[in-house]
């Protein structure tokens, strides 16, 4: 594998054959695949041609090889434009598609087709040991939606494709989209058709809802661990909430036993006690609600399909509040309407 025109005439023959794999609905290719392991760490500087920029002020994007149904195998919707074509060989032109957050960062609100990117003044092909970057300059054919390529939980990189007969690679990722309800049925059929190109290759295979999970991996422990605080803190909650009102239910036992001598029925006393915990729990959830809105943006970055100001969350844990109130006033109200006024005045 010396030979670059070579290298990129193997995966386009690779393909073809993976396409014709039982099971396979599409199939693409890119030197870094979504949530999978990061292959491109290169940070490319980019200019807008027309107007030089010093370095330091440079947008910065990640470039990724693709071939032209990587786009459709993956899912990726295009925003504007054309995708890659068969037509967009090495020998052609240099053609780029970037994703919105580089077409924000580079042009803002300008319409970014038909504008070229300038990445190196030398027209002469870049070689190293992991591949080949032929143009020195592309012009923007495309605008796709961006991708959270590191994890789900980190905002998508500006990100520029190149076709991959442009930017040859030795390492790439196919992507491989299927009907089938198990994916991994297709590894079989993907294996033979590597080994029917070279038998001494290594594969590794990726089902994405193990790339997913994986990626999950760190903000589900950290839910986990929210859980368990939160519980621990519900109980204590409940169990300081039980011990003030038992406290000041003895220590109103003298005017329980006056009002029950009185005449105040049982439930009357149980009732005075149950309201003033209610009270207190009301002005309890009222202030941990406005805390809540005023906090709620530092820990909006660490919610997923949730706003921190959801009026459903609040609503559901204020209501789950004031019934742990009231569940921890219900004791010390039993006790009260059970205070027998003989009993006290004799003792006093």
């Amino acid at each position: 594998y010396d030979d670059w025109d070579r290298i990129g005439d193997w995966f386009n023959t690779l393909i073809d054959r993976v396409r014709n794999v039982a099971g396979v609905t599409s199939v693409g290719a890119v030197s870094s695949a979504p949530l999978g392991p990061e292959l491109d760490t290169v940070i490319a500087y980019w200019t807008a041609e027309g107007g030089e920029i010093p370095p330091e002020q440079r947008p910065r994007a990640r470039r990724r090889s693709v071939t032209p149904d990587f786009f459709k195998a993956a899912g990726v919707s295009l925003v504007a434009g054309r995708q890659f074509q068969e037509s967009d060989r090495r020998d052609m032109p240099g053609v780029a598609i970037i994703d919105q957050v580089m077409a924000r960062q580079l042009f803002g609100d300008r319409n970014p087709i038909g504008q070229r990117v300038v990445f190196r003044a030398d027209p002469k092909p870049v070689q190293n040991p992991i591949g080949i970057i032929r143009p020195h300059q592309a012009e923007i054919v495309g605008v796709v939606r961006s991708i959270r390529f590191a994890s789900l939980g980190a905002n998508p990189e500006p990100t520029i494709y190149l076709p991959l007969e442009q930017v040859t690679r030795r390492q790439l990722i196919m992507v491989v989209a299927t009907g089938l309800s198990d994916p991994l049925g297709l590894i079989a059929g993907v294996r033979d058709a590597v080994k029917q190109g070279d038998p001494s290759l290594s594969i590794e295979y990726y089902d994405m809802s193990r790339l997913i999970d994986r990626s999950l991996t760190r903000q589900r422990l950290s839910m986990a661990l929210l859980v368990l605080f939160g519980l621990a803190a519900l109980v204590l909650a409940a169990v300081g909430i039980y011990g003030i009102m038992a406290y000041s239910v003895a220590q109103r036992r003298g005017e329980f036993a006056v009002r029950a001598a009185l005449g105040a029925e049982p439930g009357a006393l149980r009732s005075l006690v149950l309201a003033r915990g209610r009270t207190l729990g009301l002005i309890g959830v009222g202030t941990g609600v406005v805390v809540a809105v005023l906090v709620g943006r530092l820990v909006e970055s660490q919610l997923f399909g949730v706003s921190a100001l959801d009026p459903l969350v609040l609503s559901l844990m204020s209501l789950t509040m004031l019934a742990i109130v009231i569940a921890s006033t219900l004791v010390p109200a039993i006790r009260a309407s059970r205070v027998r006024a003989a009993s006290v005045f004799r003792g006093e």
